[in-house]
């Protein structure tokens, strides 16, 4: 099975409102996205958000779970019509600048226009391990798109914030 870089991109100085990879090739079977990174919200996490095709028309239907341990081990869950939301990042309040957090996004069968495009998506965010709270987030996302459409373009984002300095983002081709 191939496992090709597609596109590569490391967010320069002052940060960026969006990430986008364009004129995604339609030769491999699945897209892998891989992100090392944070945002700028003043929280400790931020929800990540993905536009298709440079527009809002084609939208997830998800199941998600987030799991805080320092909050009494508490976990949200929900299903979710008409969204974009793929993830979380890391946020700004009170961590290390050096702190990033962990999301990979996979996307199968990204090209077939005869069915959905599903979506799973994982974060990891180990946040101010070197201070007191020590907060450990783990989240999932599962979902499929609301349209039988390739995809041949992925802009990635958040709802009110922006990329941090020094995030890297990678997309891969497989299959």
């Amino acid at each position: 099975m191939a496992y090709v870089n597609i596109a590569s991109t490391t967010v320069g100085s002052g940060g960026a409102s969006t990430v986008t990879f364009s004129s995604i090739p339609q030769i491999y079977r699945d897209l892998e996205i891989i992100i090392n990174g944070r945002s700028n919200v003043s929280g400790y996490v931020d929800t990540m958000t993905c536009q298709f095709n440079g527009s809002g028309s084609m939208t997830l239907n998800i199941a998600y779970a987030l799991h805080n341990n320092n909050n009494s081990n508490s976990i949200s869950t929900g299903t979710v019509s008409s969204t974009n939301n793929v993830g979380w990042s890391i946020g700004n309040t009170g961590h290390n600048s050096n702190i990033f957090g962990f999301t990979k996004l996979y996307f199968t069968n990204y090209s077939n226009t005869n069915i959905p495009t599903h979506l799973w998506s994982k974060t990891q965010d180990c946040t101010n391990l070197a201070q007191s709270s020590n907060n450990i987030y783990i989240g999932n996302v599962t979902g499929y798109t609301s349209a039988n459409t390739a995809i041949t373009q992925l802009t990635l984002g958040f709802a009110s914030s922006s990329w941090m300095q020094y995030t890297d983002i990678s997309l891969y081709g497989i299959g």
